[in-house]
């Protein structure tokens, strides 16, 4: 008759702290409930298991719930946070608290939302390095193009982040935006520099022509002094007249 009385207030007050979303307080009778129902009698425990059981299924999901919470707050590893949220997926709906039952749906679905998001971060370390590799073989378009798939991935985990995380991606993002910027302002400069070299210079008159070698033209080159002056392109064109077309083009390489 005791261990009954026990029982109900126990139950009673825990209904009490759970409709009042004090849930921790209320899973501090967990262990105390079930040991004094467990030491009731057959027929008495029959008064009490479905009220009992429903405490149990509620209280307990709200612990898994709140373990997931804790363990991706502390960053751990991915995979024990996904167990934890297919332990409780299929079971909300038959909670019966419905205030923890709005609890444990709102964090479940904020956490699998974050896994998703957190599952797919090497996206956003990839993106990174294929912004760079592009701009280093010149497809400063296509680097672009990367830079804007990246914002939106940098925008997703910037969501579930902490302050850390997410000031080490912004600097990776910044850092990326002002390669781009750099790039795109090397180009200008270059553009600007071949339109000036296009219209003083006509590169092709300077293109070696082949000149058929002969061993009397070998002995006149022997023979004949060059009169090179501090010009290359002037010097080149002697290297042609004399056939010496590889040392032409050493020079005319170096223009």
């Amino acid at each position: 008759m005791i261990l009954r009385g026990k029982l109900r207030a126990l139950l009673n007050t825990c209904q009490t702290l759970m409709n009042e979303k004090k849930f921790d307080d209320a899973l501090s009778f967990y262990r105390r409930i079930n040991s004094i129902f467990n030491n009731l009698k057959i027929n008495d425990q029959e008064e009490f298991i479905d009220e009992v059981d429903s405490f149990n299924y509620d209280i307990m999901l709200y612990y898994k719930i709140k373990e997931a919470i804790v363990l991706f707050e502390n960053q751990d590893d991915l995979e024990i946070i996904k167990n934890r949220l297919n332990m409780i997926e299929g079971r909300i709906e038959d909670i019966k608290n419905k205030y923890i039952h709005s609890y444990v749906r709102e964090n479940f679905d904020r956490l699998t939302s974050a896994y998703s998001a957190l599952k797919h971060k090497d996206i956003f370390a990839r993106r990174l390095l294929e912004i760079y590799f592009f701009l280093d073989t010149g497809l400063v378009d296509t680097a672009i193009d990367k830079y804007y798939e990246l914002v939106p991935v940098y925008n997703s985990l910037a969501r579930f982040a902490n302050f850390n995380q997410r000031t080490d991606m912004y600097k990776l993002l910044k850092d990326a935006y002002t390669a781009i910027q750099n790039r795109l302002n090397k180009e200008k400069r270059h553009d600007i520099s071949n339109k000036v070299e296009v219209k003083t210079e006509n590169l092709d008159r300077f293109k070696p022509k082949k000149v058929k070698k002969t061993k009397t033209l070998r002995l006149e080159v022997k023979k004949k002094m060059l009169n090179f002056t501090q010009n290359p392109l002037t010097n080149a064109k002697l290297h042609i007249k004399q056939g010496n077309i590889e040392e032409a083009e050493r020079l005319l390489s170096k223009l």
